[in-house]
């Protein structure tokens, strides 16, 4: 029977005969600025120039125009594949999406001004902006996902990665870890866990970065080195959004959502205490498929994002006393990235 399915370049040829763009890129690191364009099946071109060219002429510089962007919809298959695949003759196809686009709007995170932050297996910071040509912050990436929306922010190979490095690495006490982690102060322990185990993406870009552990003393315990760990990601989410707001202003509201945090009462409370202000966590525990399925009714139809209300999520308040500790172990893992 008819479906709705989620296509991407090469299968969309088989689809409707024509080329997809799921989304364009840019980077913005220092001055240099590139524009990419998915055109062809696992290759990316890369074409210089600034975001107004999500154009035909940007399209003719990588050979040939790119026909559909993310959520546009098509009806049935070409001919000589309607033949073979006689059930998905009639099915509604949608381009391809960035997974980050469809997390932001799984979340409901789809308005200027709103930020998201993800912790699942690596962790990334995005907001949506309606800019016709946003400025990319440095470090940063922009995603053009379809013609009113971009997506700006900044990824990271780590996340709950690190998280799970630590509870396979450390012999933990048993019990209650999460209790015991609350228990201890911000940054008593002076440590300062650099958490780029495999590599750097924002804001360094650096695959061959490792990390590295500064502050270890006879007293320090595997709890201590936990948390460090999981303080680690947190300060480098802190710096995607310091970044951010220096260009695209203070985000009024902060979403939570990605397995690893959603596990951890502790990480979340971590984010909004090292931020010092209120962060909501998403009550969405699917919130990339539930983006996806939401653009997949917009293209049959049957709703409009705009109009879309997401399940409130637990407000965590920040905790001031744990505030300046904090800030102190960002300073430190600044320094030591840059360096």
């Amino acid at each position: 029977m008819p479906g709705v399915h989620l296509v991407l370049d090469g299968a969309n040829r088989m689809v409707a005969g024509e080329k997809v763009a799921p989304c364009q890129i840019r980077h913005g690191h220092g001055r240099a600025v590139r524009t990419l364009f998915w055109a062809g099946a696992g290759a990316l071109h890369i074409v210089s120039g600034s975001m107004d060219r999500f154009t035909e002429s940007s399209h003719a510089d990588v050979g040939r125009r790119v026909s559909r962007v993310a959520g546009d919809r098509h009806t049935g298959l070409r001919a000589v594949f309607a033949e073979r695949w006689p059930r998905l003759a009639k099915a509604a196809f949608f381009a391809g999406v960035a997974d980050g686009y469809a997390a932001n709007l799984g979340s409901g995170v789809v308005r200027p001004g709103c930020a998201a932050i993800t912790i699942g297996t690596s962790a990334a910071l995005r907001t949506v902006v309606t800019d016709a040509n946003p400025s990319v912050p440095d470090g940063l990436w922009a995603l053009r996902c379809d013609p009113t929306r971009t997506l700006v922010g900044g990824s990271l190979t780590e996340g709950g990665n690190v998280h799970a490095w630590a509870l396979n690495t450390l012999r933990l006490p048993a019990g209650d870890l999460e209790a015991a982690l609350v228990a201890l102060p911000a940054d008593d322990h002076g440590l300062t866990f650099v958490p780029t185990l495999s590599g750097q993406r924002s804001p360094g870009y650096d695959p061959h970065a490792r990390g590295s552990l500064h502050g270890l003393s006879f007293d320090t315990t595997p709890l201590e080195l936990l948390r460090a760990a999981m303080a680690g990601v947190t300060y480098r989410i802190a710096d995607l959004l310091e970044r951010l707001e220096g260009t695209h202003g203070t985000q009024q509201t902060i979403s939570l959502s990605g397995n690893a945090l959603q596990q951890s009462r502790v990480w979340q409370q971590m984010i909004a205490d090292t931020l010092g202000r209120r962060v909501s966590a998403s009550a969405q525990p699917e919130a990339t498929a539930r983006g996806i399925a939401l653009l997949a009714l917009q293209g049959l139809n049957l709703l409009r994002l705009e109009d879309v209300r997401v399940e409130a999520g637990l407000i965590l308040e920040p905790d001031e006393s744990r505030f300046e500790g904090h800030q102190r172990g960002l300073e430190r893992l600044k320094r030591l990235l840059n360096d």
